[in-house]
């Protein structure tokens, strides 16, 4: 076998908090819940011929041109990095890889960080490597903090600066239905961190996710009251449209609706398909014109 399709999976920050200290290497320390939605990029990657690593994006990507992004280059794409990784340490063939985008770039989706998990993936499989997942995630690692979480791909609580990973007992439903609004704002995550005041971090939430038996209706509480994205401010301050998408989602009535990640995307979830077709519908009808809008599932 010398080539391989796979999905590469958008996610979202069920909540997300900065703690008041810098790990070790100067990263600051996170604590976030990530959860895994239907909507996706496909990766194809096959033997090269040109005895080189490279990627390159399909003909048939959505590229959402409104952000006005710039695309990264073969050689910047954290696709062609992980190649080169996986070529120089253990010596598996060259690759090209065509990316068919869906997720927005820079959306807070986490599209590149999923794209180069999918890649290691991938590689572990058609070179028959036989990696252990422990080791996949410790070669995540090197290419992002947030690119391990996507080696397991299960909704799971994260912390340390992205690395140290619990996945969730499966005691919820399968899926959620909910609606991503992506501003086509591309928001780099470090301008953010630079951003942050100090009476903007959260101390450690003294919750075992793991260990509760949750409903869907105690998982919203728990997140409601305890929980919240710790970036939304400083976001919101250097992008003031972000108020508007945070008050049009909240107008739909939804369970909850929140920022992820560093944004520029926010989400909201429902209790049933019926709600998220008439919150769908509502925002079509204000902002089909302005946002990117979404309807997808979230598997928790």
């Amino acid at each position: 076998m010398d080539k391989i399709i796979v999905k590469s999976h958008a996610k979202i920050n069920l909540f997300l908090h900065v703690l008041d200290n810098y790990s070790y290497d100067g990263y600051y320390s996170l604590e976030t819940i990530i959860a895994f939605l239907d909507f996706y990029d496909i990766i194809e990657l096959k033997v090269s011929k040109d005895n080189i690593n490279h990627t390159c994006f399909s003909k048939n990507s959505i590229l959402l041109d409104e952000a006005g992004i710039n695309l990264p280059s073969s050689e910047q794409n954290l696709v062609t990095k992980v190649l080169q990784y996986f070529s120089t340490t253990y010596n598996t063939p060259y690759f090209s890889a065509e990316i068919t985008k869906h997720i927005p770039l820079g959306s807070g989706l986490g599209g590149g960080s999923s794209n180069a998990a999918s890649a290691i993936l991938a590689i572990n499989d058609l070179c028959q490597l036989k990696l252990s997942t422990e080791k996949l995630i410790e070669i995540a690692s090197l290419f992002g903090s947030d690119v391990p979480c996507f080696i397991k791909e299960k909704s799971c609580f994260v912390f340390g600066r992205g690395e140290k990973i619990i996945t969730l007992d499966k005691q919820l439903p399968t899926s959620i239905p909910a609606i991503i609004i992506y501003p086509y704002i591309h928001i780099h995550t470090c301008n953010i961190f630079q951003n942050l005041k100090l009476n903007q971090f959260t101390p450690h939430l003294d919750i075992n996710w793991k260990e509760i038996n949750y409903s869907i209706d105690d998982l919203m509480k728990i997140l409601i009251i305890f929980t919240k994205n710790d970036l939304v401010k400083t976001a919101k301050n250097i992008y003031p449209i972000l108020n508007s998408v945070e008050n049009l989602l909240e107008q739909t009535q939804p369970l909850l609706s929140r920022m992820t990640g560093s944004g520029s995307s926010f989400f909201a979830l429902y209790k049933n398909k019926l709600d998220q077709d008439k919150a769908y519908n509502y925002l079509l009808q204000r902002a089909k014109h302005k946002f990117f809008i979404k309807k997808v599932m979230v598997s928790i």
